[in-house]
């Protein structure tokens, strides 16, 4: 003879009380820069294995994500790929928890071919495509990329050859399906894309520094400050460091 329902139900929160982890687990909502893509998703499991949160990574360009949480997201941690997002936000951010993670460095991609000399050359290797880049006056890579350009005085040459997108691992897909034969990119970013390889390295002293700070925002909760705990320990500084970045003191 089946149980009634209404004892099963009741039985099955009662279990939920007493055994540890039985319940929901609470979700941490990560807005994360796209570069961070390939080091969040392997560092997730190992997150949400430690600590019984759930984690939902939304990646998009840190500037789309910064607007989303001034308009209200319910974001729990942001992690941009540049200060000037952060602080952006900076009223919704919980006093304290603000920290710089990360480093990264500029690259020029292509799917094949030598390396390329970052100079009026640069024209000649582009042929008749595009550069690809991220948003160069909101998202950090497009910024970071702009600037340089700027200092080696190609900026004016280059602007009209530019096919601006979303976000840096927008750009990428460009190059590796070879809609677009050069690409500036995060060093990571080429690192995580085997059917692109780098072409040239920008000297860091053409652009600002690029830095990924993070932190809690308004309403995340205990869980927000572990993840950030996590993102700074020995297991999530050893899987950023295996994928190119360079982590923070």
């Amino acid at each position: 003879m089946s149980r009634p329902p209404v004892l099963l139900m009741l039985r099955v929160a009662l279990l939920c009380l007493l055994v540890p982890g039985a319940a929901m687990a609470q979700t941490v909502t990560v807005f994360a820069a796209s570069s961070l893509k390939t080091a969040l998703d392997r560092a997730a499991p190992a997150f949400e294995g430690a600590t019984g949160y759930d984690l939902r990574l939304v990646y998009a360009g840190s500037s789309a994500l910064a607007r989303q949480i001034g308009a209200g997201a319910p974001a729990d941690v942001f992690v941009s790929a540049n200060s000037e997002w952060m602080d952006a936000v900076a009223d919704r951010v919980i006093p304290g928890t603000r920290r710089d993670l990360l480093g990264n460095a500029l690259v020029l991609i292509g799917r094949t071919g030598p390396e390329v000399a970052l100079d009026a050359g640069l024209l000649d290797r582009l042929g008749s495509g595009r550069l690809a880049m991220a948003l160069t006056e909101a998202v950090p890579a497009g910024i970071y990329g702009r600037a340089a350009f700027e200092a080696l005085d190609l900026w004016g040459a280059l602007a009209p050859r530019v096919a601006e997108v979303d976000n840096v691992r927008a750009a990428l897909a460009l190059v590796a399906i070879g809609a677009a034969p050069l690409g500036v990119v995060y060093a990571t970013d080429a690192a995580a894309e085997p059917r692109v390889r780098v072409l040239a390295r920008f000297d860091p002293a053409l652009h600002p520094s690029i830095r990924y700070p993070a932190a809690a925002i308004d309403g995340g909760g205990d869980g927000a400050i572990a993840f950030l705990d996590y993102l700074e320990g020995p297991e999530a500084s050893e899987i950023f460091a295996a994928e190119g970045f360079e982590v923070l003191e």
